[in-house]
């Protein structure tokens, strides 16, 4: 038996520089470098196309909105610029009733020669009652006080004569605490008709008239009258 002889082969070494492996491993780095940074470009257009796109939607949604008070706002004034039709009153809607006589005297007790409130209705609804005239007022249904605003001794109670003289009832008579510079006549609520008739008795003065209080005019009295200088 003949065995083979081993065979021996020569290792050939190969050098390999090392510039040439250095610029493999760098070529290999700016692959991935630029792979990376591809990547990241990709990222960056869609997150810019995301956020132009919800602006875009809500520039839209704004202008929408505005679009929508602006036309409701149009259509309120509209309609509160609508004419209101007014319906006239028909005879039907009043309701007459008869006055219960009274023997207790005002200053707006009618005469007995006018017609009554309920009467006047029914002659013409629509027509205005007149308040009575100053004269039908009689002149001893109030009573008046007297003080003396002018400083003018004994004036007051040539007044008071004057005017019981002439059908008024007057109580007490005094002196103002102050001067008034011209006449004064206060009178309680629903007593105007009155005091107009005791400013016409003192026509002399130039008289003004005031509402007031029970305060003011004193208790059990209708009309203060404050005679002024003038």
């Amino acid at each position: 038996m003949v065995m083979n002889e081993p065979k021996y082969f020569d290792i050939v070494k190969v050098r390999v520089d090392a510039p040439i492996l250095k610029e493999t491993f760098r070529g290999r780095i700016q692959k991935n470098l630029n792979a990376r940074k591809k990547i990241w470009q990709l990222k960056w257009k869609f997150l810019d196309l995301t956020l132009g796109g919800l602006l875009l939607y809500g520039l839209i949604v704004i202008v929408a909105f505005s679009g929508a008070i602006a036309t409701t706002r149009i259509i309120s004034a509209t309609i509160s610029q609508k004419p209101v039709l007014e319906v006239s009153p028909s005879f039907s809607d009043f309701k007459v009733e008869k006055l219960k006589p009274t023997n207790q005297q005002t200053d707006h007790q009618p005469s007995t020669s006018q017609p009554s409130v309920a009467q006047s209705i029914e002659q013409d609804p629509f027509k205005m009652i007149a308040e009575p005239a100053t004269d039908e007022i009689a002149k001893n249904s109030f009573k008046i006080r007297i003080l003396n605003g002018n400083a003018r001794d004994g004036e007051a109670g040539k007044i008071k004569n004057e005017l019981t003289a002439n059908g008024f009832s007057v109580g007490a008579v005094g002196n103002a605490k102050n001067q008034y510079p011209t006449t004064q006549i206060y009178y309680l609520a629903g007593k105007n008709k009155s005091a107009e008739k005791v400013k016409s008795a003192l026509s002399k003065y130039q008289a003004e008239t005031h509402e007031s209080n029970v305060g003011l005019i004193g208790d059990g009295y209708d009309i203060l009258v404050v005679l002024g200088v003038k």
